[in-house]
C-alpha cells in the first residue's frame, strides 16, 4: 500500500492517468528522491513499477481505466540488482559467536542462534510454530513455506540446546500452531520488533554497526559458501529448489571458487581450510553440540572448558575439606 501512496508524487489520480502519464511519472520516479532526499536504488524502483502495473492492470480488468493490460504489460520492469551486497556488510563467523553470547535471555539466545543457523527470514522466525520443528538426537528439522510457496527443509545443530532450553521455559504449550517465539507481551514477534531485539543484542556485543534481520541470512548463506557445502544443498535450504537465482548473489561476495583453482594451480592444498566458520562445541561429557561461547553444557550442565573444570574443582574442594584430606591421605600412601 504504501508504495501507491509514493507514486502520488509523480501521478496525478489514479483513474485519471493514461499510459503517457504512467510512463512520464516512471521517468520521474528514477530521477527522483526518497523523502530523506536520497536517490531510489534499483531494487526500490522496480519494486515502484512492479506495484504500479499490478494495480493497473487490475484497474483496466475491472474497467476503471481505458488502458490495455496488454500496453501495460509492456512497460518495462527494471531488472533487479543482485549485487546489493559486499562482503563489509556480512557478519564474520567470530561476529557472530560474539552476537549470539551477548543474548541474556532463553528466549533471545535461541532466537538469534535459529535465525542465524537456519537462514531464516524475519517473517519466517516471527510466524515459526512448535509443529514445523521436529527434534532428534542431531538436531533439529524446520520446514518452513513463507515468502516463495516453496518448501524448506532446514537442518539446525547448533540451535538444538537452545531451542529446548526455551521449551522448557516456554509459557503455553509447546506444540502445534502455538508459535515457537513470542514477544514479551507473549504475541506474535513483527518485524519491528525483531529488527529492535537484533539492535539490542549487537549494540550488547559491542559491533558497533547498523545489522538487520537479513543481515544474518545474508551472512550464513555466504558462511554455507565459504565452508564448501555443496550449491544444491544451500540452494535447497535457503530457497527450497535447486533452480533458485538467488545464489549468484552471494558467490561475488566470497571468491572462494577463484581462491581453490589459484591455490591448487600453484601448488597450494588444502586452499578451502583457510576458513572457519561459525562451530558449535561438543561437550567431552555427553557429546551434544552446543553453541559457540557456551561455558557449560546446555544438557549435562557441566563446564565445556578447562578453566571452568579447574574453577568448579576448586570450589568443589573448598566446600568439602574431607575431600582434600583424603585426597592428600591417598597421595602419601601412593
Amino acid at each position: 500500500m504504501h508504495h501507491l501512496v509514493g507514486w502520488r508524487r509523480y501521478l496525478g489520480p489514479y483513474l485519471d492517468n493514461d499510459l503517457t502519464d504512467l510512463l512520464n511519472g516512471i521517468n520521474l520516479l528514477r530521477c527522483g528522491t526518497s523523502r530523506r532526499g536520497t536517490p531510489y536504488k534499483q531494487n526500490t524502483i522496480r519494486d515502484y513499477v512492479t506495484i504500479l502495473k499490478q494495480f493497473y492492470r487490475w484497474l483496466a480488468f475491472k474497467e476503471y481505466i481505458d488502458i490495455s493490460t496488454e500496453k501495460l504489460r509492456r512497460i518495462k520492469t527494471p531488472a533487479k540488482d543482485r549485487m546489493t551486497k559486499t562482503a563489509a556488510d556480512l557478519l564474520s563467523p567470530s561476529e557472530v559467536e560474539r552476537v549470539i553470547a551477548a543474548a541474556r535471555s532463553v528466549r533471545d539466545r535461541a532466537l538469534v542462534t535459529t535465525l542465524y543457523e537456519g537462514g531464516f527470514r524475519a517473517g519466517e522466525i516471527g510466524t515459526l510454530t512448535w509443529g514445523n520443528l521436529v527434534f532428534d538426537q542431531n538436531g533439529v528439522v524446520a520446514n518452513v513455506n513463507f515468502k516463495t510457496n516453496r518448501p524448506r527443509y532446514i537442518r539446525l545443530v547448533l540451535a538444538r540446546e537452545p531451542l529446548i532450553q526455551w521449551r522448557s521455559v516456554y509459557p503455553f504449550r509447546a506444540e502445534g500452531d502455538n508459535l515457537v517465539f513470542l514477544s514479551r507481551s507473549n504475541k506474535a514477534l513483527t518485524y519491528a520488533a525483531v529488527a529492535a531485539l537484533l539492535r539490542e543484542v549487537v549494540k550488547r556485543a559491542g559491533l558497533g554497526r547498523h545489522v538487520t534481520p537479513h543481515t544474518f541470512r545474508h551472512s550464513r548463506i555466504t558462511h554455507m559458501i565459504q565452508e564448501g557445502y555443496p550449491e544444491t544443498v544451500i540452494k535447497l535450504m535457503m530457497w527450497g529448489t535447486v533452480a533458485a537465482t538467488e545464489f549468484a548473489t552471494y558467490t561475488h561476495l566470497t571468491g572462494c571458487d577463484i581462491d581453490r583453482a589459484v591455490l591448487e594451480k600453484n601448488g597450494i592444498v588444502g586452499g578451502g581450510e583457510l576458513w572457519q566458520g561459525v562451530e558449535g562445541v561438543k561437550c567431552q561429557y555427553c557429546e551434544i553440540v552446543n553453541p559457540p561461547a557456551a561455558r557449560y553444557c546446555y544438557s549435562c550442565g557441566r563446564p565445556m572448558n578447562a578453566e571452568d573444570v579447574m574453577n568448579e574443582l576448586k570450589t568443589l574442594l573448598k566446600a568439602n575439606p574431607a575431600v582434600v584430606r583424603v585426597l592428600m591421605d591417598s597421595a602419601r600412601e601412593g
